[in-house]
């Protein structure tokens, strides 16, 4: 497995990933997992996988050979482009066991594209096309990524941003807690690197380097994919210093949090202790001069004498 993440920007789309291969228990470093693909306009797209990597890379060349005969004049051109190309892969492998899509029940197909890591991949395709309805307040291009899977080969609109790979939860986590649709490719790239140094520490499946791909449609007036991969080192010895004074920061305010919240709990004592004085003083005041009444008993009588008389002495 490995990790790759997209995302769309208001500017630009924005393709990053690490560069380790994992095939059975072999490791391979500085491996190409993302890459270009070209119209017929001559307009670039981008293009990631995650996942199996010989599947991943013979359907992104079948990608290529598509590519060259379609304009991105739709909004759907390159996902389609992608589409066929996974439909194109899967009756390659089908081939092998001398069956046709017609042949091959849902199941076998299952087993095969969705169940096992032999073949399974996901594809995240980056491109923009022609604005059918451009005018000078509107952009001449619109950007558009999509994710395709080998289980069913359905382009998947990514709005925001995507995820695939082994480490698609923490670089979840990182990416969630900002407007990726709100970026600039400048705000978005740093972000997407963290994200990918990150999970290189603890997950076994990815290492390497990281790589980024920019798709900007307004910087030539053709679509050109940027790779950046000098920009992106000095990106991650920044990111260094940058992480270690923010961990400095966060234990001071972690510290600051708790000693807050000791004398939120101090104050709450003091608060009970005077309310409990106020209490006694009220109550010291209304009672504390008053005698207690207590009702008085009957006198107890004197036993008589043998002569009747009461065995009081005489006055």
């Amino acid at each position: 497995m490995t990790q790759i993440v997209g995302i769309i920007c208001k500017d630009a789309i924005v393709i990053g990933c690490e560069s380790q291969y994992t095939m059975g228990g072999s490791k391979q470093f500085e491996r190409q997992k993302i890459d270009r693909f070209v119209f017929k306009d001559g307009s670039d797209g981008v293009v990631a996988f995650a996942g199996a990597v010989g599947p991943a890379l013979r359907t992104i060349d079948l990608m290529k050979e598509i590519a060259v005969k379609v304009e991105p004049d739709k909004e759907r051109s390159g996902a389609e482009i992608a589409r066929e190309a996974v439909l194109k892969f899967r009756r390659e492998v089908m081939a092998v066991y001398q069956k046709t899509p017609s042949t091959m029940s849902v199941q076998e197909q299952d087993y095969l594209f969705a169940d096992s890591e032999d073949y399974g991949f996901a594809l995240l395709v980056g491109y923009a096309f022609k604005n059918p309805r451009h005018v000078s307040t509107q952009p001449a291009k619109i950007l558009r990524l999509y994710r395709v899977d080998l289980a069913d080969g359905r382009p998947e609109r990514i709005k925001k941003y995507d995820v695939p790979g082994s480490g698609q939860n923490l670089a979840a986590f990182a990416l969630e807690q900002f407007d990726c649709s709100r970026l600039t490719w400048k705000e978005a790239v740093p972000l997407m690197v963290d994200a990918l140094e990150r999970i290189k520490t603890i997950d076994l499946y990815c290492g390497g380097t990281v790589r980024v791909a920019v798709l900007e449609p307004e910087l030539h007036p053709k679509v050109r994919v940027a790779f950046l991969d000098d920009f992106t080192q000095r990106i991650i010895e920044k990111l260094k210093a940058l992480r270690k004074a923010n961990a400095e920061w966060q234990q001071k305010k972690y510290r600051e949090l708790i000693e807050e919240i000791h004398a939120e709990d101090y104050a709450a004592i003091m608060r009970e202790l005077r309310d409990e004085e106020d209490q006694h003083r009220q109550w010291h005041e209304q009672y504390g001069g008053v005698e207690v009444y207590r009702p008085k008993q009957p006198p107890s009588k004197s036993p008589k004498t043998s002569n009747g008389q009461s065995g009081e002495p005489a006055k």
